[in-house]
């Protein structure tokens, strides 16, 4: 059954990356014939593009905003303009994916057969990552790190499927601006996921360093703010209480019992304090 389809797609300055993205999901729905709409949101590109013609198989919109917003902005921009601009019924779904290559054009359409499935919003969860270890290690600290403080898990980032009918509860998200992974974990909306490996730019380094992916992490926690109060809250107060506990145990234990090992018992009671 051919769908219709809604692509937004936030590019800065990435009009390359950007041509070779609709060259290959031009090639990979020909087999499928879906009816494609391409939302390029252009977040303040400093370098002009001229958009390629409409092919049958996909037409191109291209939204210009006036300054740089960021990526995640950008993405709640694009459903925002589908949202106001066609009625539920005109589309099927909307993919969210970037424009660097990263999210694999040939992977649109497992999330849509997913989508299909499931009726709910379908995220690409990686299977096989392209960065250094470094990377990859600082990201396994960051997951660890976002159970603990939030009690969630999040491990995908943009690129997925939305049924149309999903579309005005993710722009009514407060948070749906800062960051649009974690503002629909934070929201309870419900979610599925499928392996995905990760892709490769198709031409030059990537834009988002290091100190923009700790940013992008920090706000995705900022979202818990509340959560991660409490939690740490109460995991102070039981820290202290078994502190508390063993300070005094110590202290016991060095006035009744006759333990050579309790000469360290000062030094143990300081760093306890």
């Amino acid at each position: 059954m051919k769908n219709r389809i809604k692509i937004v797609i936030p590019t800065y300055n990435d009009w390359n990356n950007l041509d070779k993205v609709i060259e290959e999901v031009i090639s990979n729905n020909k087999k499928f014939q879906n009816e494609i709409e391409l939302i390029v949101i252009n977040d303040g590109s400093s370098l002009l593009y001229e958009k390629p013609p409409n092919s049958s198989l996909l037409k191109i919109t291209l939204v210009n905003l006036v300054k740089n917003y960021g990526n995640q902005k950008a993405i709640s921009i694009g459903l925002k303009y589908i949202h106001e601009k066609y009625e539920t019924k005109e589309f099927d779904f909307v993919i969210v994916m970037d424009s660097d290559g990263e999210d694999k054009p040939e992977d649109i359409f497992k999330l849509i057969k997913e989508c299909e499935k499931s009726n709910t919003i379908v995220f690409a969860k990686r299977k096989k990552r392209n960065e250094n270890y470094f990377f990859k290690f600082l990201y396994s600290i960051y997951k660890i790190a976002f159970k603990l403080l939030t009690k969630e898990k999040i491990d995908f980032g943009n690129f997925s499927c939305i049924p149309a009918v999903n579309v005005k509860a993710l722009i009514d998200l407060d948070d749906i601006d800062l960051h649009y992974a974690a503002s629909v974990v934070k929201s309870k909306l419900k979610y599925d996921k499928i392996l995905c490996d990760k892709g490769s730019r198709y031409f030059g380094d990537t834009k988002l360093k290091f100190n923009k992916h700790l940013l992008h992490g920090l706000v995705s926690l900022s979202l818990f703010s509340e959560i991660i109060a409490v939690n740490i809250f109460f995991t102070s107060i039981v820290c202290m209480f078994v502190i508390t506990l063993t300070a005094s145990l110590i202290f016991i234990m060095k006035i009744f019992l006759n333990i050579a090992l309790l000469g360290w018992t000062s030094i143990i009671l300081i760093s306890l304090f």
